[in-house]
């Protein structure tokens, strides 16, 4: 029962098949672990949480996952500055009545 709760990410094939199925035959389909469970905080990412010790792999993967959510991250907070630029905007560029 090491791994509850650590992260898994799982990729963009896991969320095909659950359109069709339900989440059990999806990992099954994908041959994870039966008792993967969406991440609220993440799902967006398509990462998935391991509610219990069943891959191995995982104790291997932890580093690069942790890598690859900061990663992710990093993506995320990138996109959301492109979308509104920052408040400070108009000081910087000497407006606002200067």
């Amino acid at each position: 029962m090491r791994n509850i709760g650590k992260v898994v990410p799982v990729g963009s094939k896991f969320r095909l098949e659950l359109r069709r199925r339900s989440e059990q035959r999806a990992a099954k389909a994908l041959n994870l672990p039966y008792n993967v469970k969406p991440d609220p905080r993440c799902s967006r990412w398509d990462i998935y949480v391991l509610l219990y010790d069943t891959m191995a792999r995982v104790e291997q993967n932890q580093r690069s996952i942790k890598h690859w959510i900061r990663e992710e991250t990093k993506a995320k907070l990138e996109r959301r500055k492109k979308r509104r630029p920052s408040r400070e905007s108009p000081w910087r560029e000497g407006g606002l009545g200067e």
